[in-house]
């Protein structure tokens, strides 16, 4: 393999959705009870923060916390970081508890440690040994016979714990020889709460702290005071965490229909709460149509009271027939603020459902006049990407070209706006582990910081922007973030993209962008090509045998066609073996 294409292929290696630093670098030493401080700051802040709005369990247990001894706090962070709630005893040597058993007592006095609980058949087997789960079920263990196959046994053993009774017995009645092997957490759904309160979402956890001390992971510094919280009532707080009850019965396989009942969206919430639960109703409706509860997927999904909402009830009755009801609620949609993604599914229905009407036949959109660029490729190698190929095919002297897909034009408007973005706005930023605001999904997003993004897109007039961008780039690199994808962005493509792309390129896509920042940042041409010495590029959409363009893809060749932005789409194809 060339060296030129050793890079590509190593381009393409580090193109991920989430750029982390190399393993390489991780080089911090964490001091021996680092897990411990990180628990105590965690608890302290929430005291600070939500001092008032904290149930009487919750403040009860960050104060108990605090008169714990030393060795007592070290073995309770342990569990807390470890998967529970149910833990082997064995497993619980630690060289910061010298003694266990005392440690063990002063827990399970406060009734944050059952020393005997109460297990199922399946919860047995989950924690404790084959040999152990004999003892428990009461089967001895004997000579296997030359013809006996080992699974044999371990088949008996399995059919003997589903015979089990449902009922939960404490270990000691299983076996009194097991007495006291397992330790269950019973804390662990208020520390989970507690959690949540922290992060303000259920897809972080205190690995967090952890990831940040190894400088795995590094966030931006914002500003956050103790009024810097993310709900500001208790209502509020009852509400986030039945929005996340709601999600884990989801995901633990309950019925969206029963589901349903407890996931009632509030009215009096924050933005950013408030556009949570309705992304839960929409998930909900999509289970229901999938569990054949139509009508009640249209409840919830007319529920919502938004254009995302009405979009999917329109869709789901132009499915069952029902077009007059289709028709109103696309009507109603279009009278609401609407995304261009939106606007279009709301006019391709009313199309439709007027040609099933009247015989109308649909109107033919005029596509973009997008240059088409041809190729016939060689056989490609096992595994090769067709967009190396294409690569490959389209050097030429004087011209480089990149795989850049969706992460150039948003590394460079995550550079250019980091102000904004990172603005500390109230409610915005509660901790300090986040990649983005809490609101940047809300329709409120951009007003916020208006005078930010007008002052930074103004840049791209008097042609300042370069240098912020420049100086942005080397200060915050690998910081984590939403949009600079810093694995790609290297130092070649950030200097050839500001040499040879017009600001006023830049501009017009930014405020695309803005429009619609969930929508808006995909789609986007998989290649670029620049033209150095005449400061020129191109962007290239590649397509393979039985590819065709997505929705958001052809939005973006349309964009491109109105703004004089130079775009094309490669049809490539391969020669028959």
């Amino acid at each position: 393999m060339s060296a030129d294409r050793q890079e590509l292929a190593l381009d393409f290696l580090a193109f991920e959705p989430v750029d982390l630093p190399s393993p390489a670098v991780r080089t911090q030493q964490l001091p021996p009870l680092y897990y411990l401080h990180n628990f105590r700051l965690a608890l302290a802040t929430l005291k600070e923060r939500y001092v008032g709005l904290l149930s009487a369990d919750e403040a009860g247990f960050i104060e108990r916390f605090d008169r714990l001894s030393q060795a007592a706090q070290c073995l309770l962070t342990r569990l807390v970081m470890r998967k529970g709630p149910l833990f082997r005893r064995a497993t619980l040597h630690y060289a910061e508890v010298p003694d266990l058993e005392s440690t063990l007592q002063e827990l399970v006095a406060l009734g944050w440690l059952d020393p005997d609980p109460l297990l199922s058949a399946d919860e047995l087997s989950r924690v404790l040994s084959s040999e152990e789960l004999r003892l428990a079920v009461g089967i001895r263990r004997r000579q296997r016979s030359r013809v006996e196959r080992p699974a044999s046994q371990v088949t008996q053993l399995s059919l003997r714990l589903q015979d089990q009774p449902t009922i939960r017995r404490a270990l000691s009645e299983w076996n009194a020889s097991l007495t006291c092997s397992v330790v269950h957490l019973g804390v662990e759904p208020l520390i989970k709460r507690l959690q949540l309160l922290f992060f303000g979402n259920h897809h972080q956890s205190w690995a967090e702290f952890v990831l940040a001390d190894l400088g795995i992971k590094r966030y931006e510094s914002v500003v956050i005071d103790a009024t810097a919280r993310a709900f500001q009532s208790r209502e509020e707080l009852d509400h986030f965490y039945r929005l996340n009850e709601c999600r884990a019965r989801l995901d633990a396989g309950e019925a969206a229909s029963v589901v349903r009942e407890s996931a009632v969206v509030p009215r009096s919430v924050s933005s950013w709460l408030h556009s949570r639960f309705l992304q839960l109703q929409m998930r909900i409706g999509e289970l229901l149509e999938d569990e054949g509860h139509a009508q009640l997927a249209l409840q919830s999904y007319r529920g919502c009271n938004t254009v995302e909402g009405l979009v999917r009830a329109v869709r789901l009755q132009v499915r069952l027939g029902l077009h007059d009801e289709a028709q109103r609620d696309a009507l109603l949609a279009q009278l609401l603020p609407s995304s261009e993604a939106q606007q279009e599914a709301i006019e391709r229905a009313l199309e439709r459902m007027q040609r099933r009407r009247d015989g109308t036949p649909l109107r033919r959109k005029s596509h973009a006049r997008t240059e088409v660029i041809e190729l016939l490729l060689p056989k490609l190698e096992e595994r090769q990407r067709i967009e190396l190929a294409v690569i490959e095919r389209l050097s030429e002297p004087g011209c480089q070209l990149f795989y850049v897909e969706n992460s150039l034009l948003t590394s460079l408007f995550g550079l250019l706006c980091w102000e904004a973005l990172f603005a500390p706005v109230q409610g915005a930023f509660f901790h300090p582990f986040q990649a983005a605001p809490a609101d940047l999904n809300s329709a409120e997003f951009r007003a916020r910081r208006a005078l930010h993004f007008r002052t930074l897109l103004g840049l791209l007039d008097t042609g300042e922007h370069e240098a912020l961008i420049w100086r942005l780039y080397r200060a915050k690199a690998g910081i984590f973030t939403n949009f600079v994808r810093w694995g790609r962005l290297r130092p070649r493509l950030l200097t050839l993209a500001l040499q040879c792309i017009p600001a006023s390129h830049l501009r017009v896509c930014f405020e695309r962008m803005l429009d619609d920042l969930k929508e808006n940042t995909t789609g986007m041409p998989d290649l670029i090509q620049f033209w150095p010495a005449e400061r020129r590029y191109r962007l290239i959409e590649v397509k393979g045998p039985g590819d065709r363009l997505q929705d958001n893809q052809r939005r973006w060749l349309a964009f491109f066609d109105r703004h004089g932005i130079p775009a094309a789409v490669c049809q490539a194809r391969c020669e028959s073996p």
